[in-house]
């Protein structure tokens, strides 16, 4: 099958080193990446430039498809050749061009990403009236995204759009990732089976001992560096069921801004705020705000959260023009955040690893405050441990092969079966990385060969908490 290679809509088959393309593809990170160089003599009929999309295929397959982020010239000899060394990134990038900053309510978990689509669509399309091309096809095809089960509501503040989805995903036992068609997948985990033969139930099996076709070089560890069975959850902030209201009196001596007592769980948990009881439309401080207080216009307030993990001072202020005399009450009533630490802990990898150690199987491990986890209820919280725990208390099996095997994508799945070792384990394909050996259209072969190395793990990221 025949490559094509595009950048910016222009053909450069014709200027590219096939040697130098290296295709790297994740699910530890997101972003997959392609390198390459050009050779272009003279005067060619375009040049490549950073920003332009990068589409390479052989055949039907898309192989990349994404954006040039960074290139290098060089000039060559007789000043006529230049050669440029280019780095490429997924639609990733074009994804995260925009932060969320909203709250989810609870819904299923494809419901949820669709709904994130739409409002990246309609933010984009608010501030220009021509829209943007790349949210329209985000959102303009979500046939592959699955349906998933119903996950709680989420927060996200000032989040990429690639991170919130990663959120969601984890919340519902599933996975998400932009395709070379700049479409958002979201699949179950056992659903994406690989490219090797199946057993009679459809599931992909490498067979060590009898497969002789289909992989070499193949290396299989273990590890239990880092393995923790009893997650201690630190600092982590729950939202108050209670509402906490505070009462203050601004008279025209005064102060205009009122520090509330303890810190609101969120700048959208602030339930209302009144001035002489009327309730006042709230605006965040230094980011929704007039570039003065001198305004004609009366009936807001300006609202500040600390930073998260600390007591760091909350606030509401009012613009003083909006002072109606005399000595007025004001009601602030919001859902506050408190601290607590958690427990969890899983009998099944704390038996595992007592028939391997000898001991208990108690590995203690802490997650601490840096990592900044706020949960609704403490129902919540205990979910977020368990997915801590399915992380960090696995024996981690992980290992690599190469393979011409065609169809590779990380994340799929397959089952390694290896008798002499007791082996027969489901793992994950977590990093890819592909070297087109031959060039396109070769007359002694009929299709392009590609080398895959695929790295695989029992963990659907290939890394620990």
């Amino acid at each position: 099958m025949a490559l094509t290679f595009t950048i910016g809509g222009d053909n450069f088959l014709a200027y590219l080193d096939f040697k130098s393309i290296a295709i790297q593809q994740s699910r530890e990170v997101k972003g997959s990446t392609l390198n390459f160089n050009l050779r272009m003599y003279d005067e060619p009929p375009a040049r490549p430039r950073a920003g332009k999309e990068v589409i390479l295929t052989d055949g039907s397959t898309r192989e990349f498809g994404g954006t040039l982020i960074e290139m290098d010239r060089i000039i060559g000899e007789s000043n006529r050749l230049v050669g440029y060394t280019c780095s490429c990134i997924d639609y990733t990038y074009y994804l995260d061009r925009r932060f969320l900053n909203k709250i989810y309510t609870s819904a299923a978990a494809d419901d949820m990403m669709k709904e994130v689509l739409d409002d990246l669509k309609s933010d984009a399309d608010a501030e220009s009236a021509l829209g943007d091309s790349h949210y329209d096809d985000f959102q303009g095809d979500k046939t592959l995204i699955d349906l998933g089960p119903t996950i709680r509501q989420q927060r996200f503040e000032q989040v990429l759009p690639s991170q919130a989805f990663d959120i969601i995903s984890e919340a519902s036992g599933m996975m998400f990732w932009v395709d070379f068609n700049k479409r958002v997948n979201l699949t179950s985990l056992q659903a994406n089976q690989s490219p090797l033969p199946k057993d009679s139930s459809g599931n992909s099996i490498l067979d060590v001992e009898s497969d002789v076709s289909n992989f070499w070089d193949l290396a299989f560890g273990e590890s239990i560096q880092g393995v923790g069975t009893k997650s201690i959850v630190k600092d982590s902030l729950i939202k108050s069921t209670s509402v906490q209201t505070d009462n203050f009196t601004w008279s025209t001596d005064n102060e205009n801004t009122f520090i509330l007592r303890r810190r609101p769980f969120s700048q959208y948990d602030i339930v209302s705020v009144k001035l002489a009881t009327v309730t006042q439309t709230q605006k965040l401080d230094d980011i929704v705000r007039d570039a003065s207080d001198d305004r004609t216009d009366s009936g807001s307030c300006f609202i500040y959260v600390g930073p998260r993990g600390s007591n760091g001072t909350s606030y509401v202020r009012f613009p003083s023009v909006d002072h109606p005399g005399g000595t007025p009450a004001i009601e602030v009533k919001y859902n506050y955040a408190f601290s607590d630490d958690h427990e969890n802990i899983d009998t099944q990898y704390i038996q595992e690893l007592a028939d391997r150690t000898g001991g208990d199987g108690i590995h203690e491990f802490v997650f601490s405050q840096g990592s900044e986890i706020a949960v609704t209820s403490p129902e919540e919280l205990d979910e977020i441990s368990e997915i801590i725990l399915a992380r960090k208390a696995a024996i981690l099996l992980r290992g690599s092969f190469s393979t011409y095997l065609k169809g590779w994508v990380p994340g799929q799945v397959f089952t390694i079966k290896w008798a002499k070792e007791g082996i027969d384990e489901q793992v994950f394909v977590t990093t890819l990385r592909k070297t087109i050996l031959t060039p396109a259209n070769d007359p002694n072969l009929g299709d392009n060969i590609i080398l895959t190395e695929v790295q695989f793990s029992n963990i659907p990221r290939g890394v620990r908490m």
